[in-house]
């Protein structure tokens, strides 16, 4: 067999690779704009997408079909702990994602 099956770590290293930096660079300034103190921060997922747009000339789907906004593995690499939450029917708030450094979790 001259293919070999793609590992786990290859999988994980070509989803980050396929991020372009305007996504990185948008989730970023919100982390830092966000930061208060050495607790959680919290990012609107409609912040997360508007700095992104301001950037880059994308629309929402976009942005959903390619997964964009499923950045946090990327950062959990970094040290983070990324928690994302959303409503569910019945429930009422925005989406929200929760980043914690890991020595805090």
């Amino acid at each position: 067999m001259s293919v070999k099956p793609i590992t786990p770590e290859e999988a994980k290293k070509s989803i980050i690779k396929s991020f372009p930096d305007y996504i990185i660079e948008s989730v970023n300034e919100l982390i830092v704009e966000n930061r208060r103190g050495v607790g959680s921060i919290t990012i609107l997922r409609e912040d997360v997408i508007k700095r992104i747009q301001s950037k880059k000339d994308v629309s929402r789907g976009y942005l959903f079909d390619n997964k964009f906004l499923d950045f946090e593995e990327i950062y959990k690499d970094q040290g983070w702990h990324v928690n994302y939450d959303q409503p569910c029917q019945g429930e009422d708030f925005k989406a929200y994602y929760q980043f914690t450094p890991n020595n805090n979790v």
